[in-house]
């Protein structure tokens, strides 16, 4: 185990309690004379902490945490997913992009590739993992290689007067790691709900089926 591990371990207010009188009554042996004594508690002070890191270790498991931005749109499934699944329709959707495009030699659906490059010149390729046409698609960025595992869902549904629209993200925690941070996730859902209101604005402007006319808008 390591020292930081165990430094790190929280601990209950009750554990805390038996800890510090523990501390206490070690002190008063070793302050009358009983070393022995006093330095067998401090032992026993330090194995009983480590039992209970590891105790609590072992039921820190893997997870998994969603996050999840869901809006209805005025359009059939058809028509939602022709504007979101094209690669070449990411940059009228996500201003940092300049161009998306499907990676030559990847079928359509499980497998296929989308290479993204942004305005500074990288390129991100994301990978279909899950796919169910005009309904769902789940895909995971394989270049640049991330160290967590990141899955990105696109979801339609059809509902009277539409669809909903849902786009989420499913972060792999490691073990040990409780939670995401807030920030990251304020950050995610700010980037998402954009998304989605840039989906409505395309929708609205254009003819069912058609490119937007023009030229992406760019990242300020």
């Amino acid at each position: 185990m390591h020292v930081r591990g165990l430094l790190s371990h929280r601990i209950t207010v009750g554990e805390a309690v038996l800890v510090l009188g523990a501390i206490l009554f070690s002190v008063s042996l070793l302050a009358s004379g009983d070393l022995l004594a006093g330095l067998g508690v401090l032992i026993l002070i330090f194995v009983a902490v480590s039992v209970l890191y590891f105790v609590q270790q072992r039921r820190l498991t893997e997870r998994t945490v969603r996050l999840e931005e869901t809006a209805m749109m005025p359009y059939s499934c058809e028509i939602v997913w022709g504007l979101i699944k094209p690669a070449e329709m990411a940059p009228w959707i996500e201003p940092e992009l300049s161009r998306g495009y499907q990676v030559p030699g990847t079928p359509e659906g499980v497998g296929e590739r989308q290479a993204l490059e942004r305005h500074d010149g990288t390129t991100v390729i994301v990978e279909v993992i899950e796919y169910e046409a005009n309904r769902r698609a789940v895909t995971r960025q394989v270049s640049p290689k991330m160290l967590e595992e990141h899955r990105y869902l696109q979801c339609v549904e059809p509902v009277t007067g539409g669809s909903m629209y849902t786009e989420a993200v499913e972060v792999d925690l490691k073990k040990g790691q409780r939670i995401i941070r807030a920030e990251w996730e304020v950050q995610w859902r700010s980037a998402s709900q954009e998304r989605i209101a840039r989906i409505r604005e395309l929708l609205d402007s254009t003819a069912p089926g058609a490119m937007p006319k023009g030229e992406p808008r760019a990242a300020q």
